[in-house]
């Protein structure tokens, strides 16, 4: 697909190209702590996997992938897709990962949850996003009851923690009319505190 980068205001994704291969890039693919619940923790990631996983985003089948970006800055902490585009149905598949440790924590997925629901709704005309989260990853599983996701099934044991172990996957959707709500109500809430902060300092 055509790059596509979008602003948000702490965070940027830029169209994730082959030159964001680095060794910062490679060393997440493969560190426990990042891959702990993705699904390359079980191939050896090296820069030939990388680059061939990148330039599939790049060809015929309509998906996206982008480089969480701090404003300001270069070089991507994370990496966002939305994939499994399926225009029929209208639904998409968003995908995440922060890499750089220091960032989790510091709103990067939430913000890039929320522009690429906002790209997904309003730019390519989606009526369903969806997401998947292992049932042990809290934190995500946090974000996306936060940012208004619904909770819609649970697949038992599909995934493995680590031979013998197995844990739920939680299956998360979102329909552009909820999403759509919820920024009316964010921006009626962001309207009544800048009034409430303006007849404060006139008091």
């Amino acid at each position: 697909m055509e790059p596509v980068s979008l602003e948000g205001k702490h965070f940027a994704l830029v169209s994730f190209t082959e030159k964001h291969i680095t060794e910062s890039y490679l060393r997440w693919l493969n560190d426990p702590g990042v891959n702990r619940f993705l699904e390359v923790r079980f191939v050896p990631q090296t820069r030939e996997t990388a680059r061939a996983y990148v330039r599939s985003f790049y060809e015929s089948e309509e998906k996206y992938m982008w480089g969480i970006c701090p404003r300001g800055q270069a070089e991507p902490v994370g990496t966002a897709t939305l994939a499994f585009i399926a225009r029929h149905h209208g639904s998409g598949v968003l995908g995440l990962m922060i890499g750089e440790q220091g960032f989790w924590g510091k709103g990067a997925s939430d913000e890039a949850i929320e522009l690429i629901a906002d790209f997904a709704f309003e730019r390519l005309g989606l009526r369903r996003v969806m997401a998947t989260s292992v049932a042990l990853n809290h934190g995500m599983n946090f974000t996306f009851k936060r940012l208004g996701f619904t909770l819609e099934g649970k697949l038992r044991e599909a995934n493995c923690v680590k031979p013998g172990t197995y844990a739920d996957v939680f299956s998360w959707g979102i329909l552009a009319r909820e999403w759509r709500g919820r920024s009316r109500e964010r921006c009626h809430a962001g309207a009544e505190g800048s009034h409430h902060q303006a007849k404060s300092q006139k008091m």
